[in-house]
């Protein structure tokens, strides 16, 4: 789970990196954050 920006870009990074098959990446956006302003499109 990232809360921000800087965290989800962080976190993109590193999930090229090998994984297990079974986990899923699911990407949301909390419509009451401070900063949600500009991800929607």
């Amino acid at each position: 789970m990232a809360c921000t920006l800087t965290s989800a870009t962080r976190l993109l990074d590193v999930l090229p990196l090998p994984r297990p098959d079974d986990i899923e990446i699911y990407l949301t956006i909390d419509p009451g954050s401070a900063f949600d302003a500009g991800l929607v499109d």
